[in-house]
């Protein structure tokens, strides 16, 4: 158990004490201060999740009767996601930014528009390739601002706190939350 506290007061949960509950006890591999850091990071994953389901999988229930067909389904969908995001990886290299300011859903959609000219020219593939990767690097999204606003359901659903005014036009968070 970590337990830990940050001293930027722009920030959700300012001066109290956090817990984060791991099973990596190794604390010289995985010291407390990058744990907890991780810990607020850890909604880059989420983003990963939706994109799955909801950009790749048109938000849609899995059209497979049976469970080896709905497995080839979900891995299908997975290498979709892995093959956008290692052209998303290559753009960012190109364009000198971090791969998180390139637009999952624009180079979604340029992949979708542009894999019909892929199919007509077999023998200029690199080239096609490489002019995939330049139209990918400039759909460059702003940097990300810091969460500000605690997680709290945003609908009544039985006892669950509700987003409230109160939480809402908060300070923005100075630096990272590391710093």
């Amino acid at each position: 158990m970590i337990r830990y506290t940050h001293r930027d007061p722009n920030r959700t949960g300012y001066q109290e004490v956090h817990v984060l509950v791991t099973s990596l006890l190794d604390a010289e591999k995985y010291p407390a201060s990058e744990m907890a850091d991780l810990c607020h990071v850890r909604w880059e994953e989420e983003i990963a999740f939706s994109e799955c389901k909801v950009s790749l999988g048109n938000n849609e229930v899995q059209r497979s009767q049976s469970p080896e067909m709905v497995r080839q389904e979900i891995w299908g969908l997975l290498i979709s996601h892995f093959i956008i995001r290692k052209l998303i990886f290559q753009a960012a290299e190109r364009a000198g930014v971090p791969p998180t300011r390139i637009s999952f859903t624009s180079a979604m959609d340029i992949l979708h528009t542009r894999l019909p000219e892929a199919q007509r020219s077999p023998p200029r593939i690199r080239k096609w390739l490489q002019a995939l990767i330049i139209e990918i690097s400039l759909e460059q999204l702003p940097p990300r601002s810091n969460r500000i606003n605690p997680r709290k359901v945003k609908k009544r659903s039985k006892h669950w706190p509700t987003r409230m005014d109160r939480d809402r036009s908060l300070p923005k968070p100075t630096g990272s939350f590391k710093e």
